[in-house]
């Protein structure tokens, strides 16, 4: 094993990404947010969501990055340089996977693959396959530890260590179905830029609140795959789906998807952050969109109490439970449209 003697261990620096419903974006967001200059880029995207009309069916919902399913967070942010190698390079040779990690970590790249939890035994594996896209971000080689990020089994985005032997055999078990192989087969190198050429501009983040309010499909949908857009809710109206979603739920047990109300929750919990920014740098006035960030604070607050309520439904299984979450989710859909219309007044925007 050629380990290089004059730092056995690597620990990159990493901050609390400020969202973190999804993996693909929540490891890019702890990387590029140690700089300040790389919230121009944050607060220009995580504005348009979409989602399955049938949340039902398919649980999917998420932040609209172009091309969603064919191009990750990764290949469009500025603020990161991506290098990827096949998995199949490692097959069957510890050592040399181990040297790469630590050969990477070392040029101060983070490392992106699916891994299986269930060998992860030392953070209290459930002893059922889980596999999962984590963000390795340290080594120990003398201590054979690895340092990752991931959603383990509280449900939350949170930081573990495991040994060599938990993470080659969670690389080895990790066999996943082929619509499932997002990372398609690969282990991704991400390395923070010093700097970058992004050009921020005002304009595409009103246009960007305009055709979420507005509900309208992005371009992906719109000029490439309108057979796909039929199924699916754009912008505003996913309180809707949420809405059928949770209607749904009074009437047949499955299981529940809670990142689609986590999704609502940090959406809103970005907008305010995003007015806030946008008055703290000059863009607009503090003191006329004092409003708008007051009403993004009240629709995170009652977010963050609608996913409570859909946790206690499940562990209660008491339906009048979800007829308040639905009364809630029509109050915040009306709430939050009134108050981007006076947003569009304010900043002199036509819709």
């Amino acid at each position: 094993m050629e380990f290089r003697k004059e730092r056995e261990h690597v620990i990159l620096e990493r901050e609390k990404p400020i969202i973190h419903t999804y993996n693909h974006y929540a490891h890019i967001l702890s990387i590029i947010q140690k700089k300040p200059e790389s919230y121009q880029w944050i607060f220009s995207n995580f504005i348009l969501l979409f989602a399955c009309k049938n949340l039902k069916k398919n649980f999917w919902g998420d932040f609209y990055f172009p091309y969603p399913y064919e191009i990750k967070p990764s290949d469009i942010c500025n603020w990161i340089e991506t290098s990827r190698v096949r998995r199949s390079y490692f097959e069957g040779d510890k050592d040399k996977l181990i040297d790469f990690l630590y050969s990477e970590l070392s040029g101060e790249n983070y490392l992106y693959l699916h891994l299986n939890h269930e060998s992860f035994i030392s953070l209290g594996s459930k002893k059922e396959k889980k596999c999962h896209d984590a963000l390795i971000y340290g080594i120990d080689i003398n201590a054979e530890k690895l340092y990752l990020a991931d959603v383990f089994y509280h449900g939350r985005y949170e930081n573990a260590i495991i040994s060599f032997s938990e993470f080659w055999d969670a690389f080895n078990s990790c066999n996943l179905r082929e619509d499932w192989k997002f990372l398609n087969d690969m282990i991704y190198s991400f390395k923070l830029k010093e700097s970058c050429s992004y050009e921020f501009n005002l304009k595409n983040i009103e246009n960007s609140i305009k055709t979420y309010f507005l509900s309208e499909p992005p371009e992906y949908w719109r000029l490439y795959n309108q057979g796909n857009r039929e199924e699916m809710i754009f912008g505003i109206r996913y309180y809707l789906a949420l809405i059928d979603l949770t209607n749904e739920m009074k009437y047949e047990k499955f299981k529940i998807h809670i990142q689609d109300y986590y999704l609502l929750m940090e959406h809103k919990k970005i907008m305010k952050l995003r007015f806030m920014y946008l008055c703290d740098n000059k863009y607009y006035d503090h003191a006329k969109l004092k409003e708008i960030i007051q009403a993004y604070a009240k629709l995170e607050k009652q977010a963050i109490r609608i996913v409570n309520m859909i946790l206690k439904f499940e562990i209660t299984d008491r339906k009048n439970i979800l007829d308040k979450v639905i009364l809630y989710l029509y109050e915040m859909y009306h709430f939050e449209y009134e108050s981007l219309e006076s947003y569009f007044n304010i900043a002199n925007i036509e819709y």
